[in-house]
């Protein structure tokens, strides 16, 4: 059962923007692997997040959660978009960000 962004996180600390983003999201189930050094959390919305804002998430959740753990977080966001996102659309609006997130992985 998802539950929302803060009621996973609540004492995690973010600036006013990335509050306002993630107080629609839904956090949909978080897993670590049995070593203890990889989270991932999945989350759910319907407001597109900029790729370098969710880099920063994860950056503020290993440092804010986990400072004295080496640990690698990483988030997993799924979105259910109105119909007027067609693949079209999405690629001329946030082509940038998909080169991004892109870049992070491999040039």
């Amino acid at each position: 059962m998802a539950k929302k962004f803060f009621d996973v996180f609540p004492v995690l600390k973010v600036n006013e923007e990335m509050g306002r983003l993630l107080a629609d999201m839904e956090v949909e189930r978080v897993v670590s692997n049995k070593q203890r050094t990889r989270l991932r959390v999945y989350i759910s919305g319907s407001r597109l997040i900029h790729k370098k804002n969710i880099f920063q998430l994860e950056d503020s959740i290993r440092q804010q959660l986990f400072p004295r753990q080496k640990l690698t977080v990483k988030i997993m966001e799924r979105y259910q978009l109105s119909s007027q996102y067609t693949p079209e659309t999405l690629l001329d609006i946030y082509d940038d960000r998909f080169r991004e997130e892109l870049t992070s992985y491999s040039i």
